[in-house]
């Protein structure tokens, strides 16, 4: 899922990331099934409607260890390079 890429490329969080989306810098974005439907499904809208690749992962802490951090996350962006 997040092979290959930096810490300094991947936006944690639903803030930090819609910011990132809405100005055109997201490369792909990674949310976790478990949050709020009503947010999933904003979320992954907004990402249809930017052209944002979106990919799911099953829980907000495996998402949250895969970014190797010590808390959940329940959405990631990765930012486009340069």
């Amino acid at each position: 899922m997040l092979e290959g890429v930096t810490s300094d490329s991947l936006i944690v969080g639903l803030r930090r990331s819609v910011k990132l989306i809405e100005k055109g810098e997201a490369d792909r974005a990674i949310v976790a099934t478990d949050i709020a439907p009503e947010i999933f499904d904003a979320f992954t809208e907004m990402c249809a409607d930017f052209g944002v690749p979106l990919e799911t992962v099953s829980s907000k802490a495996a998402l949250g260890k895969a970014c190797h951090i010590d808390v959940d996350a329940s959405v990631v962006v990765v930012r486009k390079q340069k």
